[in-house]
């Protein structure tokens, strides 16, 4: 078995991470960190046989405890001796409905002075009576011991009365799902949508476990299903995730799918597709590869998981609706080209590098902070989690190369300066909202809060929309917009409020 750091809510469990508070104003921290690359992270994955004494978990409460967090739990089953026939079984108990208890620990020993630990487990479980169900099997026709605390802060109740049971043995575990969805290595577009992981069904299964992590990072993610689907939320823009599943029987877990890889992508860059100097209401809907454009057409053009990557890419001064299909590096310029650029873990980053006046195809690869422009350059900036935001910010006709970390705010410029505007959970929505060059800017979906630094503080929108600023009047500068998906809500700020477009459509006006 594996000794992990256990946080559940919710029918999801969170295995070892950090987190921090978001800040309400925007946080300015101080000049301090640099742009870099960051090296993988170790898989902790080992098994504990020491003597619990070097573990800084203590067996009995600190002095000074919450008086209400005197109480001890009960265990409620198995019962104490039992002769099971699973090796993953369901535990329960009563915390007594403690109101101060915040979570609860259990320990798990091959004795019963627990001198010998298994594991210890960490769950945010509150109140009233608790389960739990360990990811990991169990070995086979061993006896174990196991007790469970509560935890209020940073103090604890005594360790309840333990209990001993002996697992099964000569049962049947079943093959691995097959993951279907997103396939490996694919980017799927950031609108206001979660990303959806699926797999094929196994006989006999009772549930199936998912388990995702950050490539990189330690500490996962795990989410119980009995479906053969999962929707995941609240995933960080341009950061490579990695997920694989396994399906439970009554006799315990089965062997792992092989892992996936996934990204989510914020960059999505179109604008003027008639060429009357405003933008264009639009959207794509990946599902059918159909395009929209109000009031100005609609075709069919691209597939599933497809990246919408527009730009003026012949310097007409019209926008060209275009795709990066990273399955294969493909980009498709409709009506002009399809080359092969970049690879599976890449974002596109169309933009005007080197100021002819038309739209240039580049990659930005997170791993490793690779900027690739095609016929033009590459180089090394950033690192897994920054999010590329080029933009004119000098007003000289040439987009420079720039990054916005939301986990400290970092805005910076290749070369040029850097500044801290922003928090986490912040999206850059960088724009030309005054007219004369572009400039860091953020929206919050937590309160609608959009800030352009230096410029201007209001609020406009909601958490379930998605920033689409872009010239929608022809006048000089961006206007301030949102589209919500789920009603199909185009609202541009002083100007207007349309239905367009449907759930799950990716809206491609910038």
């Amino acid at each position: 078995m594996r000794k992990r750091r256990v946080l559940s809510l919710a029918g999801v469990v969170f295995l070892a991470a950090s987190v921090t508070a978001a800040r309400a104003d925007i946080a300015i921290p101080p000049e301090t960190g640099t742009v870099e690359t960051i090296s993988a992270g170790e898989v902790w994955s080992r098994v504990i046989e020491f003597p619990a004494e070097t573990f800084a978990l203590e067996e009995t409460a600190p002095p000074g405890r919450c008086a209400s967090c005197l109480t001890k739990p009960t265990l409620l089953a198995p019962d104490d001796g039992a002769a099971l026939s699973t090796i993953s079984p369901l535990f329960e108990w009563n915390l007594h409905t403690d109101p101060a208890a915040t979570g609860m620990q259990m320990q798990f020993s091959w004795n019963s002075e627990f001198t010998y630990l298994v594991t210890t487990m960490s769950s945010s479980q509150q109140t009233g009576e608790g389960s739990y169900r360990w990811g990991e099997n169990f070995d086979p026709a061993t006896t174990y011991f196991w007790r469970v605390r509560l935890i209020c802060g940073e103090e604890s109740s005594d360790w309840s009365d333990h209990r001993s049971f002996t697992t099964g043995s000569g049962g049947v575990l079943l093959p691995a799902p097959a993951p279907v969805s997103p396939y490996d290595g694919a980017t799927i577009p950031l609108g206001s949508r979660p990303a959806r992981l699926s797999w094929s069904p196994v006989a006999g299964a009772e549930e199936y476990q998912v388990e995702r992590i950050v490539v990189g990072q330690l500490g996962s993610n795990i989410y119980y299903r009995t479906e053969t689907d999962l929707d995941i939320y609240y995933l960080d823009e341009n950061t490579t995730y990695e997920w694989w599943v396994k399906a439970r029987n009554a006799y315990g877990y089965g062997s792992a799918s092989p892992p996936q890889k996934f990204r989510q992508n914020l960059v999505l860059e179109s604008g003027d597709y008639d060429g009357d100097g405003s933008g264009d209401i639009a959207i794509f809907r990946d599902t059918t590869g159909l395009w929209a454009v109000r009031g100005i057409t609609r075709f069919y053009f691209g597939q599933s998981y497809d990246i919408p990557a527009s730009g003026d890419y012949d310097g007409d001064g019209t926008t060209e609706p275009a795709l990066f299909r990273s399955s294969s590096g493909l980009w498709a310029i409709r009506g002009l080209t399809r080359v092969y650029y970049g690879g599976s873990t890449d974002l596109p980053i169309p933009a005007d590098y080197d100021g002819d006046g038309s739209c240039d195809a580049g990659i930005f690869r997170g791993e490793n902070g690779l900027w690739a422009l095609r016929g033009l350059t590459r180089f090394y900036y950033g690192t897994s989690g920054d999010t590329p935001v080029p933009g004119d910010y000098g007003h000289s006709g040439t987009a420079e190369f720039a990054l916005f970390r939301s986990s400290t705010g970092l805005w910076a410029w290749r070369n040029v300066t850097r500044t801290y505007y922003g928090t986490g959970g912040d999206w850059p929505v960088t724009g030309d909202y005054f007219g004369s060059d572009a400039a860091p800017a953020i929206f919050r979906g937590s309160s609608g809060l959009w800030a352009v630094m230096t410029r201007t503080r209001l609020y406009f929108g909601t958490g379930e929309d998605a920033p689409v600023p872009g010239d929608y009047d022809g006048a000089a500068g961006d206007d301030i917009a949102i589209f919500r998906d789920r009603v199909g809500l185009w609202s541009v700020r002083s100007l207007t409020r349309v239905y367009f477009g449907q759930e799950d459509d990716l809206p491609v006006t910038r």
